[in-house]
């Protein structure tokens, strides 16, 4: 009788074993890039122009009855450097401050007081994923922790050139970014919101990043009826007694449907300031049908700056227009052609736009070898660059200048 429950017990824990799951994946992506501006010419490399190059650690428990538990854990690479995070999607320090006193004397004794301010930025392990989670079928999704915003998760959905730059993808990133958006209209950081900066005395500024993108809080996701699935997200409430309660926090939610050849979604991005207004948002409408061997996407994004990110950081109102059209040309080779066009709501004389052709040859299910030509017109006060925004080196130095760029890239997903 012993032996058996012992048997029992050890057949039960093998099972339960079995249900769990932990895994290692990754994207490596590195291109080589060349472009072309009125002020000359640069030759560079990135890990993320076609993809962003990440590894992760994910892992699953199934609890029965359709509910299971899950974990994330995601960071950004570089490969050229080997470095890990990203200061841009990942924590923002404290700012730190240093006074220095000191008595010299030249012909009387002279009092000298120097003060030093430095912002600090952390390009922490994990910035693109960070949290546990319950699922159940029927009930939906709750995670907590570091994770994507809805309105960014919903916008991946519609690229129009088939890789990070030359488009849609590139153009939302900077006009989400609050160090990016001012290079539209020749501006400054927009200091008063979320994620910006500590030295504004932000509260919650770790939890977000400058283009929130990912944020650190809590989410939750309907079970998908009829195609249509709802998700809202927000980051971590009131951090102190004496904080106001929606101070420097970012909420965002997303509606998106998926059945046959249709995908569509509309998502929102709202951001606080130190007052816990609304000072940043992102509204996003997308939709993309396919249709044999072809694609069509379609891609609107408003970004509203207002309350003290107008009034004192001097921000202005953005759009975002892409179309753009796949064709596979075989199972292995497929070709994107893609056009966007950026505007400055406040200053018509401020426009970006962004014409971009790649060709894609899948070796395999994991491997992509991508090739692309892609062009910027600036005019007015914009300077924006063709490549992938977490690439500074390719925005153009001077504003009211074209771009032009070959890109050519490997990318490998284990």
């Amino acid at each position: 009788m012993k032996k058996s429950l012992v048997a029992l017990a050890a057949l039960a824990a093998t099972t339960a074993f079995a249900q769990s799951s932990v895994t290692l994946y990754g994207n490596m992506d590195q291109s080589v890039f060349r472009s072309k501006s009125d002020t000359g010419f640069l030759l560079s490399s990135n890990s993320n122009g076609g993809s962003t190059s990440l590894w992760g650690i994910t892992g699953k428990e199934d609890l029965g009855g359709g509910t299971t538990v899950s974990f994330d854990l995601k960071s950004e690479l570089t490969l050229a450097s080997g470095q890990t995070g990203s200061a841009s999607t990942g924590l923002n320090a404290t700012s730190s401050t240093s006074t220095t006193t000191g008595t010299a004397t030249v012909a009387a004794s002279i009092s000298a007081t120097t003060t030093t301010t430095t912002n600090n930025y952390n390009s922490n392990v994990f910035n693109r994923g960070a949290w546990v989670g319950i699922a159940n079928a029927g009930l939906g999704d709750f995670k907590i922790g570091r994770q994507n915003d809805a309105w960014w998760e919903s916008s991946t959905k519609y690229n129009n050139t088939g890789i990070n730059s030359f488009g849609w993808a590139n153009a939302t990133a900077m006009m989400s970014g609050t160090n990016s958006l001012k290079n539209l209209y020749g501006g400054s950081d927009l200091s008063a919101i979320a994620g910006a900066g500590a030295a504004t005395g932000a509260t919650n500024v770790g939890s977000v990043g400058t283009g929130g993108a990912f944020y650190g809080g809590i989410s939750y996701a309907t079970p998908t009826f009829a195609g249509f699935q709802f998700k809202y997200g927000k980051g971590v409430p009131k951090a102190g007694y004496t904080v106001n309660g929606d101070a420097n926090q970012i909420n965002s939610y997303s509606l998106n449907y998926a059945n046959g050849p249709l995908t569509a979604s509309y998502a929102q991005q709202n951001r606080t300031n130190a007052a816990g207004d609304n000072a940043f948002q992102q509204r996003l409408l997308g939709v993309k049908y396919v249709m044999g061997q072809y694609t069509f996407t379609y891609g609107n994004n408003k970004t509203t700056v207002s309350s003290t990110a107008r009034t004192t950081d001097g921000g202005h109102d953005a759009t975002v227009n892409a179309f753009g059209v796949g064709y596979a040309l075989s199972p292995k080779w497929n070709l994107d052609v893609g056009y966007t066009i950026t505007k400055d709501v406040d200053n018509s004389a401020n426009k970006w736009t962004q014409t971009g052709i790649v060709g894609k040859y899948a070796f395999s299910k994991r491997t992509t070898w991508y090739v692309g030509y892609g062009r910027s017109a600036n005019e007015g006060s914009s300077r924006f660059g063709s490549v992938y925004a977490g690439s500074a080196n390719s925005i153009p130095a001077a504003a009211g200048t074209s771009e032009s760029t070959i890109i050519t890239g490997l990318k490998h997903a284990f």
